[in-house]
């Protein structure tokens, strides 16, 4: 089987599974409600929601240029900004192609000579920081939420086994990086509680101010399972996620959805302006 082929075939069941995801979501809900909601929504709060979506994203590649430096590759924050940006752009819209990731390394090797194996664990362990801090604050969370099941207090005991399971993945696998365990962990969590605000800012400009905590919790395990590559930029899986946790949590259905597709359509508007960088690429 061809590499070509791969590519082709992954990208087929990726666009086969955002689409099956999509038909499930909008089987159980009207886009014409949805439509309303953001018709009524205070634009305000989505400009807030926008513009600290902007600044997660600015600490977020702040935070991978640490991890390339510790990886020995020093470069500029605003070439790195540049290469954050169009990374956004071919994760978003070019999922058939290489990724946006996969274009950084790439891009990097080849201007740096810095070595592939040394990039691609920057670049994973930065993902991998990311997921931990979404972990710990959707479990921390998670103990904040009225379910009708009394096991929230169990979601503390996941926080020390995030810490712990970081840090020795790291150690065992990617032990030059360790010198940023913790600078790096810390932008981490201002990535996600920016985010997490700017989801919250989502939720008021649709007009509801009841179960905010759980339609953040539900906000960030959909952001998780986004980050797994099955679908097109996460679009389907992020929706279907908050569907069966509206439905498990006894919130709006209509408001769980309009907030996670309110989100993409933010980050899209962003991610957009890295097309910038495919006509002018970056020198």
């Amino acid at each position: 089987m061809s590499d070509r082929f791969k590519r082709y075939l992954k990208t087929f069941l990726k666009f086969g599974l955002t689409a099956t995801a999509l038909y499930f979501v909008f089987k159980r809900i009207e886009l014409s409600d949805i439509l309303a909601l953001y018709k009524q929504s205070k634009i305000e709060f989505l400009i807030i929601a926008l513009i600290l979506f902007i600044i997660s994203k600015t600490l977020s590649a702040f935070r991978l240029n640490i991890f390339f430096k510790n990886a020995g590759l020093e470069i500029p924050n605003i070439l790195n900004l540049k290469l954050y940006l169009l990374g956004m752009f071919y994760n978003l819209f070019l999922p058939g192609g290489i990724g946006g990731d996969g274009y950084k390394i790439y891009w990097l090797q080849k201007e740096y000579k810095s070595g592939t194996g040394k990039l691609f664990g920057a670049v994973l362990t930065d993902r991998l920081s990311g997921m931990a801090a979404l972990g710990i604050l959707a479990a921390v969370i998670f103990t904040l939420i009225d379910i009708p099941f009394d096991y929230n207090i169990y979601g503390l005991l996941l926080i020390p086994v995030i810490f712990a399971g970081l840090y020795f993945v790291m150690r065992l696998f990617y032990a030059y990086l360790l010198k940023g365990y913790w600078i790096t962990l810390l932008y981490s969590f201002g990535v996600q509680i920016l985010q997490v605000i700017s989801a919250w800012m989502i939720i008021y400009a649709l007009g509801t101010d009841e179960n905010v905590f759980s339609y953040l919790l539900l906000f960030l395990i959909s952001s998780i399972v986004a980050v797994l590559p099955v679908s097109i930029g996460g679009v389907g899986v992020r929706e279907l996620t908050f569907m069966y946790g509206a439905g498990l949590m006894g919130i709006n259905l209509d408001v769980a959805v309009g907030v996670s597709m309110m989100f993409w359509v933010i980050t899209a508007i962003v991610s957009s302006f890295g097309i910038y960088y495919v006509v002018r690429p970056i020198k």
